[in-house]
């Protein structure tokens, strides 16, 4: 199982769109590992997770052909995940012979209306360019091309309808945790009742080696503490590989220094491009 970071950082990518702090100039200054675009991943080649702006300067520097993806895994509807405007460009005239023909693309509900409010169409004159849509109901696990989905709430900004992903697939099971604080007593029920155990962790960590505040991240003290609630509940082991993810330039904290903080505690340290296969 391959999955790649194509992109790490926060909403306002690192450095910031319109930002000259320190963080954001070293980040210039350096460039390689500082610089982080938004958030989104690949899985094995064909499981695209999240849809930021930048899944067009993802494509070009990776080399990616996104017409092979089958399954679009969307955590919510703020823009850093969802630019739901580059959806038309699958099918004629922007696209010809796609590598696979369909593209499920699956959400919740807020992300469903998102998309439909931007097209101005609905979902299913939408589906014409060669998409499925499937709403998520949260705690309702689904299954679509070969893959078993467990969405569960994220703690993240209230009423965003955000999602965390438990997601099995090629008889791998990783735990998505993207965009949340600490997680609900309710989710860790949801996971000890399912009871797989995780092969691969990835965790949001907006606030780098800080305590996390009340934007519905987390930082390294509040990933410790949720891996540990993990480990007591017997979804993860010593076989497990655990990965930060997602930070903010509003930190004081570099690459190198952030990484050697999670190396500190078990953990790797994701960057732009980078491949983890477990």
């Amino acid at each position: 199982m391959k999955l790649q970071f194509l992109g790490t950082a926060a909403a306002e990518g690192w450095p910031a769109l319109f930002c000259n702090c320190p963080n954001c100039r070293r980040a210039r200054e350096l460039g390689g590992r500082e610089i982080r675009t938004r958030s989104q991943s690949l899985l094995d080649n064909h499981i695209l997770i999240d849809f930021p702006a930048d899944t067009y300067a993802h494509k070009l520097q990776w080399n990616l052909d996104l017409s092979a993806c089958d399954l679009l895994l969307i955590t919510h509807a703020h823009s850093d995940h969802l630019y739901p405007m580059d959806l038309e460009m699958r099918g004629a005239p922007y696209g010809h012979e796609p590598t696979v023909p369909v593209l499920n693309v699956v959400g919740g509900k807020t992300v469903m209306e998102t998309i439909e409010y931007h097209a101005k169409k609905p979902l299913a004159e939408i589906a014409k360019r060669g998409y499925t849509f499937t709403t998520l109901e949260f705690f309702k696990p689904v299954e679509l091309c070969g893959t078993r989905i467990l969405p569960m709430p994220a703690s993240h900004f209230p009423n965003s309808d955000a999602m965390i992903y438990s997601i099995s697939t090629g008889g791998k099971n990783i735990l998505y945790l993207h965009d949340t604080g600490e997680l609900y007593d309710e989710c860790y029920d949801a996971l000890q009742k399912d009871g797989r155990v995780f092969d691969f962790v990835t965790y949001d960590c907006c606030y780098c080696n800080r305590e996390g505040g009340y934007y519905g991240h987390m930082g390294l003290p509040n990933i410790i503490r949720v891996r540990e609630r993990l480990a007591q509940i017997g979804v993860i082991d010593d076989h497990t590989t655990h990965c930060v993810n997602h930070f903010s330039h509003n930190t004081a904290v570099s690459h190198d220094e952030m990484a050697q903080a999670a190396w500190n505690e078990g953990m790797l340290c994701s960057y732009d491009g980078m491949i983890v296969e477990f």
